[in-house]
């Protein structure tokens, strides 16, 4: 707007001196078509000095709190010149883009670009384009950029509530010195078989022996067995979920993962074609991070008691038991208790 203004001032100068054959006007006018060249070839010659990048590449931020990305500006002309403006694109790898712009005054060395990242994923803010003015802030200069940083938004710490008494029953008809449950619990090696005393768990009793010798006999191991569970997350959807839905299923997948570990289990995370053995919501955040950069094609053919698809939809032992909805996710994890 504003070199609209001053061309058409410019031009209605050059009128009225031609009209009236004034000496002044003329050289006034001929001085602001002067100062225009002059305007509009400063920031052209001033840009090819200015770099503008971000500090930090790779950025970690919990959902709905403020993250602070840091632009480091260099100008390396000494030529007068007004704010810069920086244009930057945000985006969750959805095809779903905003664009925001910030100012940088003359001199400024560093900007920031302040958000609050709304979903849980992989946020890429690219700064593509910086503007340098003239100092009269009428003629810009473009110059394309094209840096880019990553912000994972883990979520929040929340914990589904897990009814796991009757989880991890011992199998009864297992004779080997290394035995495992089916529904998930692994013991050591066994130490020794013993007479039943009182207090001693039911499902450690030795059915081959008892039978045999028509009195109870437990089977002690040489450490506590540790429950584990097999997790599937399924993101082999056809249907590409946008950035909402995709945010859901981190929410829900933390949420579940830190309830099992609450109660004692282990859980080893299957996805893609990779397993990973889960002991704490620590390792669990930074695996997500992991998850936010990559594409899961193909499902694995991999018999999980627990499975989470990209819809919301919780499996466990094939049966539905849950579909969470991407609406008030959070709501519903705190309010959910889930039974194995």
């Amino acid at each position: 707007m504003k070199r609209i203004i001053y061309l058409i001032l410019l031009a209605l100068t050059a009128y009225v001196a031609g009209m009236f054959r004034s000496l002044p006007l003329l050289v006034l006018f001929a001085a602001g078509a002067v100062s225009a060249v002059v305007l509009a070839v400063l920031p052209h010659i001033a840009k090819k000095r200015i770099t503008a990048e971000f500090q930090q590449k790779t950025i970690t931020a919990a959902e709905n709190e403020t993250v602070c990305c840091k632009i480091k500006i260099t100008v390396g002309s000494r030529l007068p010149t007004g704010r810069i403006k920086l244009r930057f694109r945000i985006s969750y790898g959805d095809g779903k883009r905003c664009t925001h712009s910030e100012y940088v005054q003359p001199g400024q060395k560093e900007a920031e670009l302040r958000l609050v990242p709304e979903y849980c994923g992989l946020l890429t803010v690219t700064l593509d384009r910086l503007k340098v003015f003239d100092p009269l802030m009428i003629f810009p200069a473009a110059k394309t950029i094209n840096d880019r940083s990553e912000i994972a938004v883990l979520p929040a710490d929340i914990a589904v509530k897990i009814n796991a008494d009757n989880y991890g029953n011992a199998p009864e008809d297992s004779d080997s010195d290394l035995s495992s449950d089916i529904r998930g619990e692994v013991y050591g090696e066994i130490r020794q078989v013993r007479e039943y005393r009182d207090g001693d768990p039911l499902r450690h009793i030795h059915c081959n022996i008892s039978a045999r010798k028509d009195e109870f006999y437990v089977k002690e191991f040489e450490s506590e067995p540790q429950r584990n569970i097999g997790f599937l997350l399924d993101m082999s959807s056809k249907e590409k979920p946008g950035a909402k839905q995709r945010s859901a299923v981190y929410k829900t997948l933390y949420s579940i993962v830190a309830g099992l570990m609450t109660s004692g289990i282990s859980v080893t995370l299957f996805c893609g074609s990779e397993s990973i053995q889960l002991r704490s919501t620590a390792q669990l955040r930074n695996v997500l991070c992991g998850l936010y950069k990559k594409e899961f094609p193909d499902t694995p053919q991999t018999d999980c008691e627990l499975k989470l698809n990209t819809f919301g939809e919780l499996y466990y032992r094939g049966s539905l038991v849950r579909k969470f909805e991407p609406d008030n996710i959070s709501e519903q994890l705190i309010n959910s208790e889930i039974s194995l």
